[in-house]
């Protein structure tokens, strides 16, 4: 991570942070991330991520404490924003709050919550709107892909910041702006795909 701020100043606010005895990693922007709404006071549907329960009706819960207390964790220790630490620990977590967790540092507006019952075969049979977001540049030859996710279509059906129209906007508002930051390199518009799939097993 040093290495790619000297390269790179759009670095300097970015952190390697490791979950212990997961070997899960991401690349966060901590700088972005504290800047977030405080997701505890927020209404569940108003915060940026929907946390999801994987119960048959797919119901919005609130934000789960540990997601709280962990991004708490990372934005607090950050320190002065032109000093933030280059790697972060998190402590051992289980494998569902993992997911919520990174559902959250990922910025992805829907982010399951398994319940410790779960077993590991997830959302199998279910019909699932299924996102895929990038960039493009200008000339359109080259796409990056920011983030895949998958949403039930009946919670999109019965939710209406999660319908396909509304959730695409909303995901290309958020992106579009962050793109004048990249100017120089290339990249020029925020896209949004979905599918309707009905999987046998599904990665969250």
């Amino acid at each position: 991570m040093e290495s790619m701020r000297s390269v790179l100043s759009l670095f300097r606010d970015v952190s390697f942070v490791s979950i212990k005895d997961s070997g899960q990693t991401f690349l966060v922007n901590i700088t972005t991330l504290g800047q977030k709404p405080k997701q505890e006071e927020d209404e569940p549907a108003s915060a940026w991520t929907a946390f999801i329960s994987l119960d048959p009706s797919f119901p919005i819960c609130p934000t789960p404490e540990y997601v709280i207390r962990n991004t708490k964790a990372l934005v607090s220790r950050s320190g002065v924003a032109t000093n933030i630490p280059h790697h972060f620990e998190l402590p051992a977590m289980a494998t569902g709050e993992l997911i919520a967790l990174g559902g959250n540092l990922l910025e992805y507006p829907v982010s399951y919550v398994p319940r410790d019952s779960d077993s590991g075969s997830f959302l199998s049979g279910i019909p699932l709107n299924v996102y895929h977001c990038y960039v493009i540049t200008a000339d359109s030859n080259t796409q990056r892909t920011i983030m895949r996710f998958s949403c039930p279509t009946k919670l999109a059906d019965r939710q209406p910041d999660l319908h396909p129209n509304v959730l695409s906007k909303r995901i290309q508002d958020r992106w579009q702006p962050r793109l004048s930051v990249v100017e120089g390199h290339g990249w020029h518009e925020a896209k949004v795909s979905m599918e309707l799939k009905t999987l046998e097993r599904v990665a969250l």
